[in-house]
Parts: structure tokens; sequence; C-alpha cells
């Protein structure tokens, strides 16, 4: 079986409008290192661990952790990646 590199993601939290896209970008450009603006996939995954610590999902916590670094990892492609995650 095929896994995904391992990845050691960064993140990036704001709140709008505050200039973090720049900031992402600015890294991005002087580090080589991937940005991941916004990605969709980390909102699902949020509100999924909110169901899972709730008892909502079908997923356990650790079936939860295993998706959200299995995703991390495929995202990040096994390069040094900043994540900058809607808040």
């Amino acid at each position: 079986m095929r896994q995904a590199s391992k990845a050691t993601p960064n993140f990036v939290f704001h709140v709008g409008h505050c200039g973090s896209t720049l900031i992402s970008r600015l890294i991005e450009n002087a580090s080589g290192v991937r940005s991941l603006r916004e990605p969709a996939a980390i909102r699902t995954l949020a509100n999924v661990k909110i169901d899972a610590l709730e008892g909502l999902s079908p997923l356990s916590m650790a079936m939860f952790q295993d998706r959200l670094a299995l995703y991390l990892n495929v995202a990040a492609g096994g390069a040094p990646t900043v994540v900058k995650a809607t808040s």
C-alpha cells in the first residue's frame, strides 16, 4: 500500500482582512515552502472534529486524527508547508 510522505505543516490563523494572505505569500516566496490558502477541507475537518468530540460522528477521535494526518500529508506533498486557515 502506498502512503503519503509525512508532513510537518505550520498554520497561520487569522481574522478576516488582516493581511494574512500577504503574509502567507511572503513566507512562500521568501522560503520556498508550499502555502495552502484557506483549504476548504480544513473547515470540513474542523466540523468533523467537533462532531467526533460530541459523539455525533461515525468517526472516533483516532480515526479523525488519521484522516487529518492523511489530508495534511497529501496536501503538503512531503514538502514544508504553511496552511492559512480561515478563522
